[in-house]
């Protein structure tokens, strides 16, 4: 029978005195109706501490762990690996180094993940930890907050109802005040130029940029804000 990656991780901290192996088996028949991961179910059981499970994945693994928060990474890097790859395997390129690319993962065990930016990019991949967490609120900071705005819509589409329906505006919105809050942001900077949008949040007193919108959202955007605030 085949060892899953999952029971890998159970294994590392079970030799580790950290987990029982009843409380392995049962996080385990638990993952089978969850797509959670094995640490995150575990963690959530209170049979390890994340702080606890994740020094020790990279303690055994002897891979780095890094807390992502508000790491800087160069825009040029972040190109290479796609926002589809980055969201569906959960992964963020930190730094480059020739032909290596440093990526951040969860679950260092797992190949897909691996496997599917070294096709993407061509370029080998060394793995460094990081929570599930972090990776997505980085994924959320690096390359926006909007999964389905495509931020290479001609600048010369006027007709707005082509692009977005209501429905679209209104998710686009929620989305932007949810990441607002979980950055705690203080304000929230929308500034229509020439050819996009750019969103900002003020974050720690200092403006970051989180996002550029098409041009012609602008209208729409600042309609369903008024709305909310019972300015129409």
């Amino acid at each position: 029978m085949a060892i899953t990656t999952h029971q890998l991780i159970g294994q590392l901290l079970i030799e580790a005195g950290k987990i029982e192996q009843d409380q392995l088996n049962n996080a385990l028949i638990s993952q089978e109706d969850s797509s959670e991961q094995l640490g995150e179910i575990l963690i959530e059981e209170g049979a390890v501490s994340k702080k606890e499970f994740f020094k020790l994945l990279s303690y055994q693994l002897k891979i780095p762990l890094i807390e992502l928060d508000f790491y800087k990474i160069d825009t040029d890097l972040i190109e290479l690996v796609s926002e589809k790859i980055a969201r569906k395997y959960k992964v963020l390129p930190l730094f480059k180094i020739e032909n290596t690319i440093s990526l951040a993962v969860s679950d260092p065990l797992d190949p897909d993940p691996i496997n599917a930016v070294q096709i993407e990019t061509g370029l080998n991949i060394d793995p460094i930890i990081s929570t599930k967490s972090d990776i997505e609120n980085a994924i959320d900071m690096h390359y926006g907050i909007s999964s389905f705005v495509d931020s290479d819509v001609q600048s010369d589409q006027t007709d707005i109802s082509e692009l977005f329906d209501e429905s679209k505006i209104v998710e686009l919105v929620n989305g932007i005040l949810d990441q607002s809050n979980k950055y705690k942001s203080s304000d929230i900077h929308i500034e229509a130029r020439e050819k996009d949008v750019r969103l900002r949040f003020r974050i720690d007193g200092k403006l970051q940029d989180f996002q550029k919108l098409p041009r012609d959202i602008f209208p729409a955007l600042v309609s369903r804000i008024k709305i909310m605030s019972n300015m129409d």
